[in-house]
């Protein structure tokens, strides 16, 4: 345990209720400089709902108890009575790095990466230890040279800064929502998941980049849901439980032998069971690409790319983060227009994108995008949200929607989560609601892009059989979108990889032992 001396946050009986939920139940966690401390646990155990209270992003109406207090020069600021204007004033960016798991929402849409991260740089370098000069007016070459500096540090391509938010990968943009959070290099680093989405080798960089920031003298919290990256790269592990820290020690020590049942499952689940493949109708694909050319401007990101989905059929795509996956999930989901080749959807030709396609055939499509906070209304229940679309679609021929409770039951989504608004509820909850409303309208074709990413191994492994199985009984197509190679073997009944701007088709033989 660090010494008084060393500790730069302490929370202590942490209590966190929102309605009649208790999200955490009396945490305690001390954070000090040099060591990367891992908060471990399965979806919806209460992860982010920590940073959020340490942080004073908690939802509208949470009542919080307890203390948290960071160490400053002249004292120490408590994070739970501190109002608006000293956080954003003192804490956010100067003392206090994060990194949200909802890396879409750090950006504005409307501005390139480089230039918010300029803004950033420029609005945040401390005057004591500033990486470089922070004044308006601080030399151009200056702030190149810098950003250049956290690109490579989080592994981001420098020439990837000049896009805007939406033309980046989502593993792309959490690398570049870990750059924001380093711009003023804070001495503490609050991390919510920023792996997700993201390949074996690129979120192995990643957490190494954060270990190597804190053993250089800073102290930084990494949420995960990852078994491997907390054992490989840890130093204190905490696994926490329906809101309560159950198990904490050095987290190798903890995974090898872990004591608590929650522990004991998330090491056991790092391997899913394969599935049952269902039918796959003989008929025409309900998607069908060919030739298809796609990218952002000049620059090409997938070329000459041939593939189809058929009814009752799950296609997995995986590939290196940035390989274009999410590009690829866009232009079958009819949101992103090629630059050439043939799309066809449930035997239609599609000319156009978005509100250009006819509303018949976008209602054959659902998709399920790989940041639900960004894909949800904030301001509408997750039961609204999930039946907007019926509502507004028309039912003929004596059709009727599907009940909302049916449709979270098939996800696996509590139905009493129906009436929270999205703050109120984890990324894997959210997610699951996400899937229920692309289920909706009785889509011809699935097309989910990273579903997964915020859900620990059992709770992904458990949502990837869930989607394949309900594509098999209803016959629906699934275009499956994941890093996850072992997750696709596992449940898809076609692997493909892109890889060079191609789909290249893999044999999806079930992982064994």
């Amino acid at each position: 345990m660090p010494s008084d001396q060393r500790v730069l946050l302490r929370a202590r009986d942490l209590r966190v209720r929102v309605g009649d939920q208790h999200v955490l139940r009396g945490v305690g966690l001390e954070l000090d400089p040099g060591a990367l401390h891992v908060v471990l646990g399965p979806s919806g155990a209460g992860k982010s709902m920590l940073l959020r209270a340490l942080t004073g992003m908690l939802p509208g109406g949470s009542v919080v108890a307890g203390s948290a207090s960071l160490a400053v020069d002249d004292g120490e600021v408590d994070l739970l009575s501190a109002d608006g204007a000293t956080l954003a004033r003192r804490v956010y960016g100067r003392l206090v790095g994060v990194v949200a798991q909802a890396a879409a929402t750090s950006f504005t849409p409307v501005r390139t990466v480089r230039a918010q991260l300029a803004e950033a740089v420029t609005t945040l370098a401390p005057p004591a230890r500033r990486l470089l000069p922070g004044h308006p007016h601080l030399a151009l070459p200056s702030v190149r040279e810098h950003l250049a500096d956290l690109a490579a540090t989080v592994g981001l391509e420098p020439e990837l800064l000049d896009r805007y938010p939406h033309e980046l990968s989502g593993g792309q943009l959490r690398r570049a929502a870990v750059a924001a959070a380093l711009a003023g290099h804070p001495p503490l680093l609050l991390a919510d998941e920023p792996s997700s989405g993201l390949d074996e080798g690129a979120a192995g960089l990643l957490a190494q980049m954060l270990r190597t920031y804190a053993r250089a003298g800073h102290a930084a919290l990494l949420v995960t849901h990852d078994v491997e990256l907390a054992r490989e790269y840890g130093d204190t592990l905490s696994v926490v439980a329906d809101g309560r820290v159950v198990e904490r020690g050095p987290a190798a020590a903890v995974l090898d032998r872990p004591q608590a049942a929650v522990t004991r499952a998330l090491v056991a689940a790092r391997r899913p069971a394969a599935g049952v493949r269902g039918p796959v109708a003989a008929g025409a694909p309900v998607l069908l690409l060919r030739g298809v050319r796609a990218g952002y401007g000049r620059q090409v990101v997938l070329d000459g790319v041939d593939l189809s989905v058929r009814a009752g059929e799950v296609v997995g795509v995986t590939g290196a983060s940035g390989a274009g996956k999410s590009t690829l999930a866009a232009v079958a989901a009819l949101v992103h227009r090629p630059d050439a080749g043939h799309v066809e959807v449930a035997g239609a030709v599609v000319a156009g994108v978005g509100a250009r396609v006819p509303a018949a055939l976008r209602r054959r499509v659902g998709w399920v995008q790989q940041e639900p906070r960004q894909a949800m209304d904030p301001r509408l229940t997750l039961r609204r949200a999930v039946t907007l679309p019926q509502r507004l679609a028309p039912w003929r021929d004596g059709a009727r929607p599907e009940p909302v409770v049916e449709l979270a039951r098939a996800v696996g989504l509590e139905p009493h989560l129906l009436d929270r608004r999205p703050a109120h509820v984890s990324g894997g909850e959210l997610q699951r609601a996400a899937v229920a409303r692309a289920l909706a309208l009785r889509p011809a074709l699935l097309v989910c892009d990273e579903i997964t990413a915020m859900l620990d191994a059992a709770s992904a492994a458990d949502l990837v059989a869930l989607v394949a199985r309900i594509a098999h009984e209803r016959g629906i197509g699934v275009l499956l979108v994941s890093h996850d190679r072992t997750l696709l073997r596992a449940h898809a009944d076609v692997v493909t990889v892109v890889a060079g701007g191609r789909v290249h088709v893999e044999d999806a033989s079930p992982v064994t032992g």
